[in-house]
């Protein structure tokens, strides 16, 4: 399907049968960006320059499950999660916003959370180790404003600001996203990600052993370019 009217008239000829359902690979790589698009500039205008125009073109491809996704690397792989590397400001964090609400509304209802470092850690420092359980017995004893169950066991979640989180806390007995990256891998969990840090600094920030598994784990995709904050 190329274009939203085909898209419409689709949906309206299956709904109620198994055949209204759309596969990512259903829609046109132009449609894709269509939808992309009109999402970004819903609440303010969003500029496509030389420093994000090859990213939504990855991601495009990435949740298209387009195999030219693949070329753009040879480690890329659609087992692996999105990490989006770059300065302060890129718009790494408003981007993942962006293809959450194209993958979360029609045709596609894909659940897509986003959940700051800092936010684990906080909760962490109210729920200790329950946090790392994601069992229903733990959730029922951990505090009531706790949130870990909507997302601890969730796959495509997006975890935002890695290795800017705050260390220390109520309960000091580990690294707090340390565990929580080596729990999501341990249970296969697809993870996407942002951060400021580039490869030695995330190696220096969480060690030999997590920063293996994050490699595993992510597709990197760098954004440059200045703040776009104002």
């Amino acid at each position: 399907m190329k274009t939203r009217e085909e898209l419409i008239e689709r949906v309206a000829e299956y709904k109620g049968t198994d055949n209204w359902k759309i596969q990512p690979s259903e829609l046109s790589y132009e449609l894709w960006m269509q939808l992309f698009i009109d999402k970004a500039n819903r609440e303010k205008p969003y500029t496509v320059d030389d420093n994000n125009r090859h990213v939504i073109d990855a991601l495009v491809k990435y949740f298209r499950r387009d195999d030219e996704f693949l070329k753009i690397h040879e480690s890329f792989s659609f087992d692996k999660g999105i990490l989006l590397r770059g300065p302060v400001g890129s718009g790494k964090t408003r981007m993942f916003k962006i293809w959450r609400d194209v993958l979360q509304a029609w045709p596609f209802g894909q659940k897509i959370q986003i959940v700051s470092t800092s936010t684990i850690v906080s909760q962490y420092n109210v729920d200790g180790d329950l946090i790392f359980t994601g069992n229903n017995a733990a959730r029922k004893t951990a505090s009531s404003n706790s949130t870990y169950g909507n997302w601890y066991l969730e796959s495509d979640t997006v975890i935002d600001d890695i290795g800017a989180e705050p260390i220390g806390g109520k309960y000091q007995r580990c690294d707090v996203m340390e565990t929580m990256f080596l729990r999501r891998y341990d249970y296969d969990l697809l993870t996407h990600g942002t951060t400021n840090l580039d490869g030695d600094q995330l190696l220096e920030r969480y060690g030999l052993r997590v920063y293996d598994r994050l490699r595993e784990m992510f597709n990197t995709i760098s954004l440059t370019g200045e703040s776009r904050r104002k």
